[in-house]
């Protein structure tokens, strides 16, 4: 399977955990559970409203996620957990339902059009 992209990614807060516990079943490395780190919110206030990501994505996972139902996606992912030897997850329909994706080049522009932009740390880093 051939990854294409990079696509932009954000979900809300409330289902950041959802999310990552997804991308832990579909990103085939170890790193899926951290996909969503970039923190965003209307006013760039913390704390984050949102989790933004820009990855890229084998085909048969972005064709999951533009285009499944949530029953053909919550099967999808529980035949990759199976696949992989990982945990399945309860429901997917919150991040499935919440997930924001989009094709274009420029992550920061996704977020503004939806708006949103970057957390700004309280204590310089």
């Amino acid at each position: 399977m051939a990854y294409v992209g990079p696509f932009n990614m954000i979900i809300p807060e409330g289902v950041l955990k959802n999310g990552s516990d997804v991308f832990n079943i579909l990103d085939p490395d170890t790193g899926g559970a951290k996909t969503f780190s970039v923190q965003l919110s209307a006013d760039g206030s913390a704390p984050a409203t949102y989790w933004g990501a820009r990855s890229h994505l084998l085909s048969d996972v972005h064709n999951a996620l533009t285009n499944m139902t949530i029953t053909q996606f919550k099967a999808f992912v529980d035949q990759k957990a199976a696949e992989l030897g990982r945990t399945p997850v309860g429901s997917i329909t919150a991040f499935k339902n919440a997930l924001l994706i989009d094709g274009g080049a420029d992550f920061w522009g996704f977020a503004a059009a939806s708006g949103l932009v970057a957390v700004v740390p309280d204590e310089p880093i």
